[in-house]
């Protein structure tokens, strides 16, 4: 089929695919804690294991846990599913040079993510490291540390940068 064009859209959607995967990576790791903490609540555990057994007909992969971890599992798989098109398609295909670039950029999205992954963690250790007792001094200097946590923020990548021309 020559008039199928796999690269030439995961192309045109790389932009698009890089902001989705990284905002939810950016949350993941606050989201399976959330995932925990309510999976405590034994109200939340006992409507968890409903959906599971209703479910248990249509799915084997209705845990949550596991499901949060699909979209992170994805983006790693993307390559090699694009490297077997590109083994699949011949070297005089239209979209064979968009399948070869598709994998570089689908690469670059992991490593630009993975980076940003090692930043928020390394932000992450800075912050609570500088986090203290409740006192008189912490909220004397609340308003000092955060936003000098705000400005790391963004400085990171975690956080976008205000532009304010007149300030």
């Amino acid at each position: 089929d020559r008039q199928t064009f796999v690269g030439r859209v995961f192309l045109e959607n790389l932009p698009q695919m890089e902001k989705v995967y990284t905002e939810y990576l950016k949350n993941h790791d606050a989201a399976n804690r959330k995932l925990q903490s309510l999976q405590r609540n034994q109200k939340v555990a006992i409507w968890l294991r409903e959906c599971r057994e209703w479910a248990s007909d249509l799915t084997a992969a209705w845990d949550l846990d596991s499901l949060l971890v699909k979209p992170v599992q994805r983006i790693l798989k993307y390559p090699l599913l694009l490297n077997e098109l590109i083994d699949a398609t011949p070297a005089d295909h239209p979209d064979r040079e968009s399948l070869v670039a598709a994998v570089n950029g689908v690469t670059q999205i992991s490593v630009r993510i993975n980076e940003l992954k090692k930043r928020a963690d390394l932000v992450g250790q800075v912050v609570s490291s500088r986090k203290r007792k409740d006192s008189d001094v912490r909220s004397g200097l609340s308003k000092a540390f955060g936003r000098r946590t705000e400005k790391l923020k963004q400085q990171v990548g975690l956080s976008e940068m205000v532009q304010d021309k007149q300030y």
